[in-house]
């Protein structure tokens, strides 16, 4: 008797498990307990302003399995560094970073104890799985703004550090608010990098036909190299738009490494053609958050 009140017991306990768990597992999936933090990132150009301007204090815990070969590396995007001007509505403030500002950036950079590096060097030490000492970060420059030219390349100077700008070639030259070839070769000359941005800043996923795509890749590196006469290899998504066909397309066209605006500082071999970035701003808060937040 005793047996069979027990097997009931043992048999109602378990049914009142199975009822309950469920409940536990709704309310651990409304409240995120269970959910990964996971950024998706919409590649297109109406979201580009959210996707790059994500709270920094939002991003996920990246992780990278102790088999693969990583690099800890934050690369940062720049956009126009000038004062800012009334005109100057919210959404764009957000690409424009003062020279004062960008100044004081770079003086944090070197109070943390980080080592400026070119991002060439960085796709060399992935490539060939060699790894870097100290604390590094690369610092790079989207579109080819003159602003950039006239206030950040001098504070690059003062500090010795070193820049790659990524520039869209119908605009130099033919845009005011662009460099010219001169300012691009001064740049190429006092240690700079220059990369390719496509020729006309296209959405390149909304390019169909495989000519123009090429075109627009291919030629803007042919653009460059004209001018400098060097080899270039870097190249930059316009928007951060690309798929694994463009990516293919870029590798294809003799570049050894692009950048995303995927965010994140945990760089690998096999995201080498859609490296993460950080979009900086006029904003000191995030920026020294970002920065602390990678101690070592």
């Amino acid at each position: 008797m005793i047996l069979y009140l027990n097997k009931v017991k043992k048999k109602y306990y378990w049914l009142a498990c199975c009822a309950v768990l469920p409940f536990f597992v709704y309310v651990a999936q409304v409240s995120g307990f269970l959910r990964a933090p996971l950024q998706r990132f919409d590649n297109t150009e109406d979201a580009f302003v959210d996707n790059v301007l994500l709270d920094l204090g939002k991003l996920s815990d990246e992780r990278v399995t102790p088999k693969v070969f990583f690099l800890d590396v934050p690369i940062l995007t720049y956009h126009q560094v000038r004062p800012m001007t009334e005109s100057d509505d919210e959404r764009y403030r957000r690409f424009i970073t003062t020279p004062e500002e960008f100044e004081r950036q770079m003086q944090f950079i070197k109070d943390q104890g980080y080592n400026v590096i070119s991002l060439s060097d960085a796709v060399v030490h992935l490539a060939n799985n060699k790894p870097l000492h100290g604390k590094n970060i690369a610092i790079t420059f989207d579109d080819g703004y003159r602003s950039q030219y006239t206030f950040a390349f001098p504070i690059l100077q003062k500090f010795g550090y070193t820049g790659t700008f990524f520039i869209y070639t119908n605009a130099i030259d033919n845009l005011n608010a662009s460099m010219t070839w001169e300012e691009i070769s001064d740049l190429d000359g006092h240690g700079m990098t220059i990369g390719a941005h496509t020729r006309s800043h296209a959405m390149l996923t909304n390019i169909g036909d495989k000519k123009i795509l090429r075109d627009e890749i291919e030629g803007s590196k042919e653009d460059i190299q004209a001018h400098l006469q060097k080899n270039i290899d870097l190249f930059a998504y316009p928007f951060g738009a690309y798929d694994e066909s463009i990516k293919t397309e870029v590798e294809s066209a003799g570049f050894r490494g692009a950048v995303s605006v995927n965010m994140g500082h945990l760089q690998t071999k096999d995201i080498r053609y859609a490296l993460k970035r950080y979009n900086v701003n006029d904003n000191d808060i995030e920026f020294r958050a970002l920065l602390q937040a990678n101690k070592k």
